[in-house]
């Protein structure tokens, strides 16, 4: 990780490559027994402090977890807001590694008709869970290349939205003549070949890092009861994966799972 080399086919820019890594926390929630947060947050830190990725994309993040996690994680910026109309409920927060990355700005849009507007929703099949994307434009400080990190957590009932939503974090990412070198991670809630994820796949310079999961593996496990085809935790880039770093981690720690998804990494260069 943090190795460069020289990029021959970008005017003699830099390359760089950061550990990204997409990680559904599971919101703290008192009926999930032996799996709720307090039981669940020491082996996070621990989790994430052996593994060190360099940009996360949580969701789920509410905002108690969200000040336990700035505490907690001090070699990391977290920012990101909740998604309902007075910034409070659930986000989907970025967390960036403060002695890599600096912030050049950031924004956060609702997948909605009316995306500046805190709470809304599409109009036709959505949930009543409004849907966000956190955006954040970030500088490497080895390589001065700088970036767009985006992460969000599509909705889990309405097509439509899942789709509108997914179309609308494409054009975002990839708008402009030259668009940024980009990361899109998320819990997007929908399987390989669903409409959705076709979204990203198709998009123009877009690749799945996390292509090497089986599409009827599983990162949605709901504390050990899915056993297949729940492949909905993605990582899409403008980059290509390091061979042999893709990783779906599976780990419980004093036997209590991290979380009802298995949080995916890998080493991409861009």
């Amino acid at each position: 990780e943090g190795d460069i080399t020289t990029n021959k086919h970008n005017k003699g820019e830099m390359k760089m490559k950061v550990k990204v890594m997409t990680f559904n926390i599971r919101l703290d929630n008192a009926g999930d027994g032996e799996y709720r947060f307090d039981n669940r947050k020491e082996g996070i830190k621990e989790f994430l402090d052996r593994e060190k990725p360099d940009l996360i994309g949580f969701q789920e993040v509410l905002p108690h977890v969200r000040a336990w996690l700035s505490d907690n994680l001090p070699d990391y910026v977290l920012i990101g807001m909740g998604r309902g109309k007075n910034y409070n409920d659930e986000s989907a927060s970025i967390a960036y590694r403060r002695d890599k990355f600096d912030l050049v700005r950031f924004e956060q849009f609702w997948l909605s008709d009316t995306p500046d507007v805190p709470g809304s929703h599409f109009h036709l099949d959505q949930s009543g869970c409004p849907r966000i994307c956190a955006l954040a434009t970030l500088v490497d400080r080895a390589t001065a290349k700088v970036f767009n990190f985006a992460n969000t957590h599509l909705d889990h009932i309405g097509r439509y939205a899942k789709v509108c939503g997914a179309s609308m974090i494409v054009s975002k990412v990839l708008s402009g003549k030259e668009p940024l070198p980009f990361f899109i991670t998320g819990d997007m809630n929908g399987r390989p070949n669903d409409p959705e994820i076709l979204v990203f796949k198709k998009a123009p310079g877009v690749n799945d890092l996390t292509d090497g999961i089986p599409d009827d593996g599983f990162t949605f496990h709901n504390y050990g009861r899915v056993t297949g085809d729940y492949k909905i935790d993605y990582i899409f880039s403008s980059g290509k994966a390091v061979e042999g770093t893709l990783t779906l981690h599976d780990d419980k720690v004093n036997g209590v799972f991290l979380s009802d998804h298995y949080p995916v990494s890998v080493v991409a260069e861009i």
